[in-house]
């Protein structure tokens, strides 16, 4: 299937691998929190993932990290209402790459992915887990997402709840003075900032949990041979919905490639700040535009957060 897929993208079609969820196997029989990554795409500084892993410590439960393409967010013809792709083909690959890196990063602690191609309700909904951990998000399409998920997980087992983590904003947003939430906050920034800098400290962040310490269920009900989903499942650009693969290409005349996941992102955090020590000359350097070193270039790894700034 994956060779037709990929030989109907190269003659200009455009197929989806989509998860049949009548084939998942429920997790009923062997209590297991799911663990959703969407835009949290690391294991070090991950609320989400700290504390599925506590709960589920606490209660002799396991834990099944998993991410979802969602096809409404990929593909050539999924378009906003101004005509422009939601995601490109160069970003649909650096995101493949980010995931691929996370489920790297989860297997190192004896851990792993279940990746899937589908809608999210469905997915987690045919999982039947105990309850869903994820990053909460802000925007409407995440948020009606959220509310999806909780009513197909509640459908498939009653006391399933999903819990939702925030770990968007440097200052968590629980702690910011009275008045400065985001309901109430003023239009100016200065004030706003001079009163969360006074009134409000930076949590210390939370390390990765440790080894062994995220159970998996049983194998044989993580064994899928069903197409778009499964614990070694990667779908392909084609299978994404992309026509012309050339368009994930970085141009080689940029000043460095960026490739996706934490490993890249801290290796870029730590080289800039610490050592080649750029951060010291920022301020002179910031509007040169020469170069990979004269700005962060933070940029593509910090909306999936696969560093936390």
């Amino acid at each position: 299937a994956r060779a037709a897929m990929q030989a109907a993208g190269a003659a200009g079609m455009s197929l989806r691998a989509t998860t049949s969820t009548a084939g998942l196997k429920p997790l009923r029989g062997h209590a297991t929190r799911v663990v959703w990554f969407r835009n949290n795409l690391r294991i070090d500084d991950n609320s989400a993932l700290v504390a599925a892993q506590e709960a589920a410590a606490g209660r002799g439960e396991r834990v099944l990290p998993v991410f979802i393409f969602d096809p409404s967010q990929y593909g050539t013809a999924t378009t906003t209402k101004w005509g422009s792709e939601k995601t490109s083909a160069m970003r649909a690959q650096f995101l493949c790459e980010a995931v691929a890196d996370l489920r790297t990063n989860l297997r190192a602690m004896d851990s792993g992915l279940l990746v899937a191609v589908g809608d999210p309700a469905e997915v987690l909904g045919a999982l039947a887990p105990t309850a869903v951990h994820c990053a909460a998000e802000v925007c409407s399409e995440e948020l009606k997402s959220e509310r999806a998920v909780q009513r197909a997980i509640k459908v498939a087992t009653s006391s399933a709840q999903l819990h939702r983590h925030w770990d968007s904003t440097l200052y968590h947003l629980d702690d910011l003075p009275k008045g400065c939430n985001p309901e109430a906050m003023s239009l100016g920034f200065t004030t706003w900032r001079n009163k969360v800098e006074k009134g409000c400290s930076i949590r210390p962040p939370v390390g990765a949990p440790a080894a062994g310490s995220l159970p998996l269920p049983p194998p044989e009900l993580l064994e899928a041979n069903l197409e778009g989903v499964g614990m070694e499942f990667m779908p392909s650009l084609t299978e994404l919905g992309y026509e012309d693969l050339a368009a994930a290409t970085q141009d080689p005349r940029g000043v460095m490639r960026f490739e996706g996941g934490e490993t890249a992102a801290r290796a870029r955090v730590r080289g800039w700040i610490w050592d080649r020590d750029c951060l010291k000359d920022y301020f002179n350097t910031r509007n040169g535009m020469l170069g990979a070193d004269y700005s962060t270039k933070f940029a593509p790894w910090l909306p999936v957060r696969c560093v936390y700034a």
